[in-house]
């Protein structure tokens, strides 16, 4: 089995990128049965932009991505490669809806400190019918 990991995390944020793409892709490639990738989300995004995203994308049964469904151009790349007949799931970390004031991600997905408009969890709502 190919799996293909869009992670979300940048390289000053990383942690759930890690336990839940980075640790499991290790495992996967280690076992010699399994082949896995790890794509950060905004080349995934450029799909048809970037070969390598494209074949590593072709060559994979499961593409998992991990939270960021938020914005039209992921929305693209799913639906392009559900299109190919590709298994496009979602990999969520947290209790988006429930996230207390004390946990540091409450500040994107609930307060929408960035002011996004549709708010991030509306945006998420939309982007989990891009996946299967």
């Amino acid at each position: 089995m190919y799996i293909v990991y869009v992670y979300a995390d940048t390289e000053t944020e990383w942690n759930c990128s890690e336990w839940r793409c980075h640790i499991p892709s290790v495992a996967l490639n280690a076992s010699g049965r399994h082949l896995a990738k790890l794509i950060w989300y905004q080349d995934f995004a450029r799909h048809d932009q970037l070969t390598w995203v494209r074949e590593h994308c072709y060559a994979a049964d499961v593409i998992f991505v991990q939270r960021n469904l938020l914005f039209p151009e992921m929305w693209n790349a799913c639906d392009y490669w559900r299109g190919l007949g590709k298994i496009v799931v979602a990999d969520l970390d947290d209790g988006y809806t429930i996230l207390p004031p004390s946990n540091p991600a409450y500040e994107f997905w609930i307060a929408n400190a960035q002011r996004l408009d549709p708010p991030p969890l509306e945006r998420l709502r939309e982007g989990l019918q891009h996946v299967d």
